[in-house]
């Protein structure tokens, strides 16, 4: 599982006058989601990636803002939503996996194509740690 770009940026606001999710409302969004997919599917296992950074373009810096996506939230929320998954982790006998896309992508934003997304080489590191961390799951 990997969501969290959009709840932050403001776009998927249904009610206008509503500001983007917080840290907290993230948090809760990933703990229901998380219990939600280990409860429907009891025998498999969950892995949650947490979400990376956001290229630096002019919707951050239009007034007023149409994207809220900056380090500073990504991160917080990323923060949230892996000490969530952490804790879900901890008492879900092993049933539960947690990879921190943000920290491992952040350093090596300026390979994206468009500011947000990644091909290779660092789309295949991605893969790969995703893959290795699948595989040597016991």
């Amino acid at each position: 599982l990997n969501f969290g770009q959009w709840h932050v940026s403001g776009a998927i606001v249904v009610d206008k006058n509503r500001d983007p999710f917080t840290s907290f409302e993230y948090a809760e969004l990933v703990n229901r989601t998380l219990i939600a997919y280990i409860t429907q599917y009891p025998k498999a296992k969950v892995y949650f990636l947490g979400t990376m950074p956001f290229g630096q373009n002019a919707r951050l810096y239009s007034f007023p803002p149409s994207d809220f996506r900056n380090d500073v939230v990504l991160r917080e929320i990323n923060t949230a939503g892996m000490e969530v998954c952490h804790h879900i982790a901890h008492h879900s006998i092993n049933r539960v996996n947690c990879l921190n896309l943000f920290e491992m992508t952040n350093v090596v934003r300026d390979l994206s194509y468009d500011l947000s997304h990644f091909k290779a080489p660092v789309g295949f590191q991605m893969a790969l740690a995703v893959m290795t961390m699948m595989c040597n799951d016991k």
